[in-house]
């Protein structure tokens, strides 16, 4: 099945206003019309669409007829599909996410072609990902009749992997009705330029969690075999995974991952508490082996109550360099809060490239219960008011530990948007040695034996300060996971 991004677009790169189109350009209709109809009666094409996109086309003309219509939708789901099933629409299928709907037209053999025809995030998934063979864009001249008009934008993408192949003669339509105010403008000059994907994602699938599942493939079939500090590994160096966190939340769906776990200890670093007994008391132990009398002895700290684990993360976080003095102490301005740092930059110096939190103290590390394994965080904010983050990790556990930290940074970067008033854009995660146990592989087979599910959704509250968030203030939709997988942790 070929994928090709078909699109109209202003000069400006706007594609519509208000869910609806600019102008009438019925010559660039009938083209479209042309293009997504298979003309052999034996086979069909199929547009993909987000629920926006479908909704704005006329209700007499949804769905377009002689195609199969993918309408993607989480939100409107239940009320689309209602509608689909009262017309007995057989033309028409409504996906909570782009991944399922992929899965299901590779299924039909008869569907040859399919063509993205928006919005704005479903043009974005297709190009950021590679995954559209084409983009063929009908681009509107710029003109003293053509206003500078437009909300929704179509992505800008890198023209190093879609090249220009070729462009139409200029096509002209006379009297063209603008859709904005009713206006009708003298003339409308576009042409059709074609760009090929020169660099098409090979991935092992279309899912959201390709990015961390392709990872797990590639070390456990190309890593290098090493006997560690404490446990045989297969580790590879330099990994790198990016999930788009603006509409779904990067929760792994092919074992059940402890939700509760990530916000709890998210919760007490961002409190820059460092006693586990009150993460315990919350029903979280990740961190009780790590602090248990018989270890904290075993690494030279005596002096620890059970519980301890000395200038952690979140300390480093919100008090960094603090003179330790156990959990209990009073370090109200004392250290550097580099958490809120990066919270005021983001508000009032965005373009900063010092946007920069790290965990690594070296004068600090002998004091630690564990050293830091995501040891840095940069923020960037894009210009249409995007947060991402890019978070790096000198070690991590593939099976057990990396889904964890790769829930944990979106969770972080959600909450900073939330504070700075800004938008979730994407989180990208470098690993240095990306590592699995020996006594993991069994369960990293099976897990990649399992089909995947959609992401989930996240929903948070607004807080003035870090310390205000409970568990309570954030709402995880549509959570479809297999079961949990067990392994032991090697620590």
């Amino acid at each position: 099945m070929r994928i090709s991004t078909l699109a109209c677009i202003n000069w400006n790169r706007a594609i519509g206003i208000n869910n609806g189109l600019l102008y009438n350009l019925k010559k660039d209709m009938n083209w479209f019309q042309d293009m997504t109809i298979n003309p052999n009666p034996t086979k069909k094409n199929a547009v993909i669409m987000g629920s926006n996109t479908y909704l704005s086309i006329p209700k007499k003309f949804r769905p377009l007829d002689q195609r199969l219509n993918i309408i993607i939708s989480k939100k409107k789901y239940s009320m689309i599909n209602k509608e689909i099933k009262y017309n007995r629409d057989k033309n028409a299928i409504v996906f909570p996410c782009i991944t399922q709907s992929l899965k299901y037209l590779h299924t039909k053999k008869n569907v040859e072609d399919l063509f993205v025809i928006g919005g704005e995030s479903i043009y974005d998934y297709f190009i950021k990902n590679r995954i559209t063979y084409n983009i063929i864009l009908a681009e509107i001249e710029k003109t003293q009749h053509t206003p500078n008009i437009g909300t929704v934008y179509f992505p800008k993408f890198d023209k190093t992997t879609f090249i220009p192949l070729n462009s139409s003669k200029t096509i002209s339509e006379k009297n063209v009705k603008c859709y904005v105010d009713g206006s009708h403008i003298p003339e409308i000059k576009y042409q059709y330029k074609t760009y090929r994907n020169i660099r098409p994602w090979k991935k092992c699938d279309y899912s959201d969690e390709g990015p961390y599942l392709d990872v797990l493939r590639d070390v456990l079939n190309h890593g290098e075999v090493r006997d560690t500090r404490n446990s045989k590994t297969i580790s590879k160096f330099g990994l790198r995974m990016e999930f788009d966190i603006s509409n779904y939340f990067p929760l792994i769906t092919t074992k059940k991952m402890f939700w509760k776990g990530v916000v709890e200890e998210l919760l007490w670093f961002l409190k820059a508490d460092t006693n586990s007994i009150n993460l315990e008391n919350n029903g979280v132990n990740i961190w009780k082996g790590n602090s248990s009398r018989e270890y904290l002895d075993s690494i030279d700290l005596k002096e620890y109550q059970p519980g301890w684990c000395g200038p952690i993360y979140g300390f480093q976080w919100r008090h960094f360099n603090a003179k330790y003095l156990g959990p209990e102490h009073n370090y109200q301005n004392q250290g550097i809060d580099q958490l809120q740092n990066c919270l005021d930059l983001i508000k009032y110096n965005p373009d900063s490239r010092r946007i920069f939190m790290s965990g690594w103290n070296p004068e600090q590390m002998a004091e630690m219960a564990l050293p830091p394994c995501h040891v840095s965080y940069q923020f960037y904010v894009d210009s249409n008011n995007n947060l991402s983050c890019q978070m790096y990790q000198r070690s991590g556990d593939l099976f057990l530990g990396v889904p964890f930290n790769i829930a944990s940074t979106a969770l972080l970067t959600n909450i900073m948007a939330k504070m700075s008033g800004k938008k979730p854009g994407k989180i990208i995660i470098v690993i240095g040695d990306g590592h699995i146990y020996s006594n993991h592989i069994e369960q990293i087979n099976k897990q990649l034996s399992r089909e995947t599910f959609c992401f989930p959704q996240l929903s948070l509250k607004e807080k003035t300060n870090f310390e205000d968030y409970t568990i309570d203030d954030f709402t995880l939709m549509g959570y479809q996971s297999h079961p949990s997988i067990k392994a032991d942790m090697v620590a």
